[in-house]
């Protein structure tokens, strides 16, 4: 499970996170890494970079996201599992939920300290490219 954070990172060229976010999404465009976001992290995206760079960048942006990522769908199910998950911020809870949901082996993102009460480890984007030998 790739956390939204990891992607903006590369759409928006955050420079400070860019090579490691970068070198993941490579990796998961290569086939060698199964790459999943959770749905609502579509809409997400779709709203910041429209808003920072207009309707065609997100456009564009979301053609991408769709070739590159497996998108799994959150249903009742996993808003539930979600709520009964001990974190401060819900969006995180789901994406965790999510996760659990696709039996994902880790969650990629650079905020680990949210992902501490996950049932699945977070690990950083170096941290999974070195986990996984690239």
């Amino acid at each position: 499970m790739v956390d939204l954070n990891v992607i903006v990172d590369v759409l928006q060229r955050r420079e400070q996170f860019l090579l490691p976010s970068a070198k993941l999404c490579d990796v998961i465009c290569a086939k060698r890494c199964e790459g999943i976001i959770a749905s609502h992290a579509v809409t997400t995206l779709f709203y910041i970079i429209r808003r920072s760079a207009g309707k065609a960048e997100a456009d564009k942006a979301l053609d991408w996201l769709f070739a590159t990522f497996d998108v799994v769908a959150a249903d009742k199910t996993t808003f539930l599992t979600a709520k009964t998950m001990k974190f401060n911020d819900f969006e995180d809870a789901v994406v965790a939920a999510s996760a659990l949901k696709e039996k994902c082996d880790f969650i990629a993102t650079r905020n680990i300290g949210d992902f501490r009460n996950s049932p699945l480890k977070a690990v950083t984007p170096e941290e999974l490219l070195s986990i996984i030998g690239q």
